[in-house]
């Protein structure tokens, strides 16, 4: 999940699946999750800073069918392509403030 709010941006991945090591412990799914930092929106893209001012890989934002849709380069390539949202595309949804 990623949460832009604000300037700000937190980004968690998950996963049900546990991969177990020889030792028996449970091997973390995602290192170096999660992300936090600054996030801007420019030009369709969001570009990503984290706190330790490492800039992540960009993501484009797509509008389909009355949804916007964010992607990676690859996928975003592929979209242009062949006009198909890949089947784990992040949607972005509205939250409203608790």
């Amino acid at each position: 999940m990623l949460t832009l709010a604000g300037s700000r941006f937190e980004w968690q991945r998950f996963t049900d699946e546990r991969i177990v090591n020889e030792s028996g412990e449970v091997v973390p799914p995602f290192p170096g999750f999660p992300k936090s930092g600054t996030y801007r929106v420019t030009e369709e893209k969001l570009q990503l800073v984290t706190d330790d001012n490492v800039r992540l890989e960009d993501w484009f934002t797509v509008d389909h069918a009355g949804h916007r849709y964010l992607l990676d380069a690859k996928q975003h390539n592929a979209f242009l392509d062949n006009g198909k949202l890949p089947e784990c595309a992040l949607r972005f949804t509205a939250v409203a403030n608790r």
